[in-house]
C-alpha cells in the first residue's frame, strides 16, 4: 500500500486542492519515512530470495 502511494505523491496535493476537507496531508518527512520504510523490507525480501535461491541450488545439485 505505500509503495502505490509513493507512486502518486504528486496526486496528493492536487487532491487537497480539490477536497477542502481533506486536511492530512504528507509532508517530505513523511514520504521520506516511507521510502526508508519500503527500502528497509525491500532488502529483507532480497535477502530471504537470496537464501531461497542459495538452498534450492544446493538442493538440485545434490550437495548440502
Amino acid at each position: 500500500m505505500l509503495s502505490v502511494a509513493m507512486q502518486f505523491k504528486e496526486a496528493f496535493p492536487r487532491f487537497q486542492d480539490q477536497e477542502p476537507s481533506y486536511t492530512t496531508l504528507p509532508d517530505e518527512d513523511d514520504w521520506e519515512k516511507v521510502c526508508k520504510h519500503i527500502f528497509a523490507k525491500n532488502m529483507v525480501l532480497l535477502e530471504v530470495c537470496r537464501v531461497f535461491s542459495e538452498k534450492c541450488s544446493e538442493l538440485l545439485s545434490g550437495s548440502e
